[in-house]
């Protein structure tokens, strides 16, 4: 069983043993990873056919990738520039073991190279000077013969290339650098001498479009140049590769023939043994490239050079602390000579400083105290503008005085008579009885009160112990350990002795008050006498604002009963249209101000008429234009009258627009839809329902029902519509007087009225007014008697003689019938209806006996008011 297992190990270290080794060659791959395997991927074969046990792969590196290839240990071998062997030479400690020969044709090989600065052909460059402020590329900021060789020949030239050109661009390949030029986006460049020839070969490119800068002449170089001529490309081993390997792979290379397909597919003639490199070390060292970016000189002078500021700082400091210690050894030995004398100084300083500091805290206590007064003063004066009643500042102003920890007890006694409440006291509990003696004595002025009075002026009682004062007062503040006290008037102008109170305060300090205290105090008893006096300018304002407000008021409350009087129907038609215009605008849920405003613009709403006169006014019918335009002048005139009171300009506001109409064919400013106020459409459409409910002597009223009906079908164009939809619903359950109309009630109105109904003749009421009068329940349920004398043969009369005549005839009948009757009507042509509360017709047939007129004869009939009344009614119809 052991044996079996051991002979199992010995077989497996012996296929591990037969297994090939692989060796990493990195290549820089100067034209991309592509290009460059291509070129070395024969190379690697031809060494693993060279080289038994061993794998050979090509690994492509960028610039940035090689040294992290080697800190990985990835790599066995390098290919690269000489820039990086150097660098990496001190880096990594590589070694070079074979040097490259770069491939001419069949015969010819160089193992060195440069770098070419060249343009394209086209351009008007000749020279290197020809290129400043001219754009520049290179392949790398580390490519040898990509970049380092031609910043090498600028230096050697005094040209710094990141001033000289407009930019430098690193495009990361050769062959990129040469397609940026030949494609006009860069104006010149640099790459390693055989790259234009090899792109030639490859076909990428023509030699003709590109001309070459700098251009060195060699017999002995095969490609163009413009720069010194460095040894080639050398390969390199890594520190971990072992030495015998090494020698293997550049035995085998230095034999690689240049017919074999290694060479001819990297393009090369072979290898030789290594350069010298010494070359390359001093274009660095003169370029200032890692690894002799600088050296210790250098080093130095650029940590001076950049140190300066804090090195000199350093050095003028230590000088300065060197003067300072011997200046303070000097001070030492003046100051010891001094210190006697101080000691004495010292002495007398304390002395003073002790006496200081007693009178400093004394004084410092005054300034606490001081500051305690200054801010319950500061308190009070805010009291004032925040306090708007009287009594709430005054007794707020009292409580603050006594805050203050030596104010026992603080007071104000008003002086003005018409003031209810006059002290206003802040005290302890333990004061109770000095506040009541304090209190009787001010208000009764008597005793310690008059003589305050007296003088009228302020009193400062500093030592109450010997002040003549009421020995009962001094017992009570004694007791109370109250040592001082002082009584301010109320002044609201020091300059005038008239006082409106008295400001006491009780204080319990023994030194009594400061005079900065007494001032501060006098000032506040100013401020306060002068906020009682505004408080009663303010009270006599208000009052007179009052009595103009209700002499206004009545002012306008007569106006409107002067219309009332005029027309019986304007006083009941205000007063309902204020109520139908509170019901609409509660349904409407507008605020109670805005209803209260309304409901009394309603009652005013019809105050212009006061100019209207009566003929116009009170006439029962139809007016003409000049009539109506006359009526209509009443929302103008009201707006006068009212609209400079401010107490009724809103009013004035709601009156004037009350007959607007929604369509903008209302007066007297034509607004329509919402441009009417709000209020003035309620008021309108208020306004209009009552007259449609009430009866004038020239139409019937309504019912409420026909009346909405009515409004219904002038929404939209005479009134609002939401607001007669709300109409319509609070005013379909109201009750409308029956006793709503226009009909005279007494002999005064009824004369008033009868002004358009007369006959002119005579001075009797016309046939058209008897027509209204028999509309009108009341006349016919007061006269129920009617009769008619009737003249005959007046025709005959008037073509006989003339209508002079005859007119004198019916004026003088007139006056003998005037007194028979209650109510006189001529009709003509010829007939007398008179009316009486009373059965006169034994009266009447007496009467016309006695009329005696020649040719004329007199007729006297009984009339039927129910027939009169249907017969007129016919006669309408």
């Amino acid at each position: 069983m052991y044996i079996k297992f051991l002979l199992l190990i010995i077989f497996q270290f012996y296929l591990f043993a037969q297994t090939p080794q692989t060796v990493k060659i990195g290549v820089l791959a100067k034209r991309g990873d592509e290009v460059a395997l291509n070129k070395w991927q024969e190379t690697a074969k031809y060494l693993e056919s060279q080289i038994k046990d061993y794998n050979f792969e090509i690994l492509p590196l960028s610039f940035e990738k090689i040294d992290l290839a080697i800190r990985k240990n990835e790599i066995n071998f390098l290919i690269t520039n000489p820039v990086f062997y150097i660098q990496l030479e001190h880096k990594y400690n590589i070694s070079r073991i074979a040097t490259l020969l770069n491939k001419y044709d069949d015969k010819n090989f160089v193992s060195y190279y440069g770098g070419v600065i060249f343009t394209k052909s086209s351009s008007n460059i000749n020279t290197i000077k020809d290129l400043k402020n001219r754009s520049f590329a290179a392949v790398d900021s580390n490519s040898f013969g990509g970049w380092i060789m031609a910043n090498k020949l600028l230096h050697d030239m005094g040209i710094n290339p990141l001033k000289f050109f407009s930019k430098i661009e690193y495009l990361g390949t050769h062959d990129r650098v040469v397609k940026a030029v030949l494609n006009g986006e860069i104006t010149a460049g640099t790459v390693r001498s055989d790259t234009l020839e090899r792109m030639a070969k490859e076909k990428k490119i023509n030699l003709n479009d590109f001309f070459i800068i700098h251009k060195i002449e060699s017999s002995n170089f095969p490609f163009s140049i413009s720069t010194s001529l460095y040894p080639e490309w050398p390969i390199s081993k890594l520190p971990q590769t072992s030495n015998k390997l090494a020698k293997e792979v550049a035995l085998k290379l230095m034999y690689m023939p240049s017919t074999s397909k290694a060479a001819i597919s990297a393009g090369i003639g072979g290898w030789t043994i290594p350069a010298n490199y010494s070359l390359v070390n001093k274009t660095l060292q003169t370029l200032k490239i890692e690894p002799y970016k600088h050296t210790f000189k250098e080093y130095i002078y650029e940590f001076i050079k950049e140190y300066l500021f804090f090195i000199s700082f350093i050095v003028i400091t230590f000088i300065f602390v060197i003067f300072l210690i011997i200046y303070v050894l000097k001070l030492n030995i003046s100051l010891k000579s001094s210190k006697e004398k101080l000691a004495n100084i010292n002495e007398d300083l304390e002395k003073k400083v002790q006496e200081r500091t007693s009178n400093m805290e004394n004084f410092l206590e005054k300034e606490r105290y001081l500051r305690v007064i200054m801010s319950t003063i500061s308190d009070i004066n805010r009291y004032l503008i925040t306090y708007k009643k009287l009594n709430e500042l005054l007794v707020k102003s009292c409580q603050r005085l006594i805050k203050i920890e030596e104010y026992s007890m603080s007071f104000i006694l008003l002086e003005e008579d018409f003031y209810k409440d006059k002290w206003f006291c802040s005290s302890k509990k333990e004061y109770a009885k000095l506040e009541d003696f304090i209190k009787n004595e001010f208000i009764s002025k008597q005793g310690l009160a008059s003589n305050f009075q007296e003088k009228k002026d302020n009193e400062i009682i500093n030592d109450i112990q010997t002040y003549d004062l009421d020995e009962k007062f001094r017992k009570l503040c004694l007791d109370s350990n109250i040592y001082s006290c002082a009584f301010f008037a109320l002044k609201p102008d020091v300059d005038k002795p008239y006082y409106n109170g008295i400001l006491g305060i009780l204080n319990k300090n023994k030194n009594g008050f400061e005079l900065e205290e007494i001032r501060m105090l006098e000032e506040l008893s100013g401020d306060l006498g002068f906020a009682i006096k505004a408080n009663i300018d303010s009270i006599e304002h208000e009052r007179l604002k009052n009595e103009q407000i209700q002499n206004y008021e009545e002012t306008i409350i007569s106006f409107v009963k002067m219309i009332e009087q005029r027309d019986t129907y304007t006083a009941g038609h205000t007063t309902r249209v204020a109520k139908y215009s509170e019901l609409i605008a509660k349904k409407m849920n507008l605020k109670n101000e805005e209803i209260h405003k309304l409901t009394k613009a309603a009652i005013l709403h019809d105050i212009g008429k006061i100019s209207t006169p009566d003929a116009v006014l009170l006439k029962p019918g139809t007016l003409n234009d000049l009539e109506y335009k006359m009526i209509k002048e009443h929302v103008t005139v009201g707006y006068e009258m009212l609209k400079e009171i401010k107490i009724y300009e809103d009013l004035a506001q709601i009156m004037l627009y009350h007959h607007e109409r929604y369509d903008g064919s209302g007066y007297p400013k034509g607004l329509k839809g919402e441009e009417i106020p709000l209020l003035s459409s309620i008021m309108s459409v208020a306004d209009a329902f009552d007259a449609m409910t009430s009866t004038r002597i020239y139409k019937k009223s309504k019912s409420v029902s026909q009346a909405l009906e009515e409004l219904k079908k002038l929404k939209g164009t005479q009134f609002n519509p939401k607001i007669v939809d709300i109409a319509v619903e609070v005013l379909k359950d109201i009750e409308v007087p029956s006793t709503i109309n226009q009909s005279p009630k007494n002999e005064i109105e009824r004369e008033r009225l009868a002004y358009f109904y007369k006959d002119y003749t005579t001075d009797f009421y016309n046939e058209t007014y008897l027509k209204l009068m028999l509309n009108q329940k009341e006349f016919i349920e007061e006269f129920k008697f009617a009769y008619e004398i009737q003249l005959i043969n007046t025709l005959q009369l008037e073509l006989k003689s003339s209508i002079k005549t005859v007119e004198n005839l019916f004026k003088d009948v007139a006056l003998k019938i005037k007194d028979k009757a209650d109510v006189n009507f001529f009709i003509k042509p010829n007939s007398f209806y008179l009316f009486c509360k009373d059965n006169k017709e034994i009266i009447f047939k007496d009467f016309i006996k006695t009329l005696t007129y020649e040719r004329i004869e007199f007729k006297l009939n009984i009339l039927d008011i129910n027939k009169l009344k249907k017969d007129q009614e016919k006669i309408k119809n």
